[in-house]
Parts: structure tokens; sequence; C-alpha cells
């Protein structure tokens, strides 16, 4: 375990990126204030399906074409990370892609091709290399495993200005500190230069909350995907680059419920509740991970796989506090656009 027990941190945004960030730094000993300006769960992470999908992730999204190996070994890193925090709802449970033949042809090729576990279970592919946890669950343990180290504290607030050692708050208040890391995704537009290379993602997802499923794979099809969970299954997600409101659209709500009734014949009927939240991406689908010129530490840009990435951006971000960088690190440098 790295030792920061000389550092107080500063780290603005409790999302998975921020809330995993700050548990490993309070680990290491280092006093850590978590400041973001919604209540925890109120933001993309909370919303969340809550995937670790570094299979059919790696052969869906265009943007994370040829990164299997680099999301399987973040997700390897999560049995550890969950342990250390109790209940997060993690599951090993699999995926099951429903698509045409021809289509499911192409991905098994794919997939076997870059190293991934699969098989065909009659018209559809199974892999057991994506699981799952539950967002809310997770950001629970972390904000607790958090608050019970001495000298750490989370509080709310919009962060206005940040420099290496301070930020400050929209009402003036200033917190000071050792290092400052951002973590906020698109809403840190503006205080750090490397964030002028995110894109906003709109993301809008259903959940309901009379299918409490907690058993089973997730489901997915080329376009849609319906995820267990104890607070009801989720279905989703839409994708709408540049688009950083949160307004729901009907239109689009009632596909998703249309890809999920298909995929799951029960929840064609069910109650339902939309939910919208704001991701951040980068050009190439990686997050910034690392130094800012500005002096302060980034982590951002993490697309569609935030939870999935989580642990291993808190442990490159915690190498670059320390002035280290391992040669793996380069794929997340600042610098790279």
């Amino acid at each position: 375990m790295t030792e920061f027990t000389d550092l107080k941190a500063i780290v603005v945004g409790a999302g998975a990126f921020g809330s995993a960030i700050a548990f490993e730094l309070a680990r290491g000993g280092a006093r850590v204030t978590v400041v973001d300006e919604r209540p925890l769960a109120h933001n993309a992470s909370g919303i969340a399906a809550g995937m670790l999908a570094p299979a059919l992730e790696s052969a869906l999204d265009p943007a994370s074409i040829g990164h299997f190996p680099l999301l399987c070994a973040a997700r390897d890193l999560w049995p550890a990370f969950a342990e250390a925090l109790g209940p997060t709802g993690l599951e090993r449970c699999g995926a099951l892609l429903k698509a045409p033949q021809a289509e499911l042809a192409g991905i098994t090729a794919s997939l076997q091709e870059a190293g991934a576990r699969c098989e065909r279970v009659g018209e559809a592919l199974f892999t057991p290399e994506d699981w799952r946890l539950e967002p809310r669950l997770a950001l629970a343990a972390l904000r607790h495993a958090l608050l019970r180290r001495e000298g750490c504290s989370a509080q709310e607030g919009r962060v206005a200005a940040v420099t290496a050692r301070s930020a400050t708050l929209a009402d003036g208040t200033v917190l000071g500190g050792d290092a400052v890391i951002l973590a906020c995704g698109y809403g840190g537009l503006g205080l750090a230069p490397e964030l002028s290379t995110l894109t906003p993602i709109k993301g809008q997802l259903l959940r309901f909350p009379d299918a409490q499923v907690v058993e089973g794979p997730i489901l997915r099809s080329l376009v849609g995907y319906v995820v267990p969970s104890r607070d009801g299954a989720v279905a989703g997600a839409t994708m709408e680059e540049g688009r950083d409101d949160l307004a729901l659209n009907r239109d689009a709500l009632d596909r998703l419920k249309v890809e999920a009734g298909w995929l799951s014949p029960g929840l064609g009927l069910a109650r339902s509740n939309g939910h919208a939240g704001v991701r951040a991406a980068t050009p190439d689908g990686l997050p910034l991970l690392g130094r800012s010129r500005n002096g302060v530490y980034l982590a951002a840009g993490a697309r569609r796989n935030g939870w999935l990435l989580a642990p291993l951006a808190a442990q490159v971000v915690m190498r670059a506090i320390e002035g280290r960088v391992a040669a793996a690190d380069a794929m997340f440098s600042l610098g790279r656009f």
C-alpha cells in the first residue's frame, strides 16, 4: 500500500473516479476532502447500470475496439478493491448477446482473437468476462469507507477555481491542500486546460422499479442492454454526443423500452422511470489521468467505462502524485492529443 501520511488532498467530484481515488488516498493515510456540487449518487455514476464489461464493450463500442486487454486488466482489480469496501453488489454474472447470426459470427471471432472467453448458446453469445455491480451501493460503500478514516470528509459545493494547492468554491470558501484532483467529468471544463479535449455524451436510461431481478446475466443487443439490479432492472442507453443537458426525451425512452422488451419480454409492459446523466469522453475513448499543466491532477473522460476503470484510474493518479509513472500509464497521458 502506498503511503500518503503527510498528504492533504482535495478531490473534486464524487462519481466512480473521484470516490475511488479518494478511498485509495485515504487508505494510504492521506487526509482527503471530497467536494461535489450534488448529493451522493446524484450524478452519471449514480444512475449508471454498473456494467464492468471488457468483452462486449470492446466488441460493440467503436471507441473501445482493441482495448479488451486493458479493460480486462481493469476489471480484475475489482474483487480485491470491493473486498476492502464491503457490499458493492459485485457479481461475476456474465453477459448474453442477442443479435443476427451474421453479426454474432463476427463478434465471436473478434472476441476470441482478443483472448476473451465466449461461447455460442443457442442463437445467442455468452461471455463470462462481463460483470456488474450496484452503482449506488458502491458509491455509498466508498463514502462510508472514506469517512471512517481520520481527517477525511465530504461536502457539497461547486468548485469555481483551482490551483495546484487549493480549490475555491462558488461561495468563496477556499480549501487548501497539497494536491487537488479533478474527477468531475465534463463539469470540470475550464478548470484545467487539457479538459478542453472532452466531449459531453448525454445518456438516457430506464429503471424498472418493480423488476428487482438480482440474478442472471446482463442481456445485450447491438443497441441496448438490460442489467439486473436490486433497485429495479436497468435498460439503456442513449449515446447523445455533444449534449450536456439532463432533459428526458420521451421518444428516446420509448425506443429503449421496446428494446428492453425484446431482450426481456416481461419489461415491455412494466412501469419504468427515465433518468439522464452526462458522461465525458476523449477522442480515443480512454480517460485523461495524470498531472495537468496547471499543477492539478486529472481523472476524467472514461466514456462508458467509468466504473470499470475506477480502481485502475486510482492507481494511475496515485503514481502521478508520487511523481512516478509506469510505462503503461502513457496511454492515459494528458498530452497525447
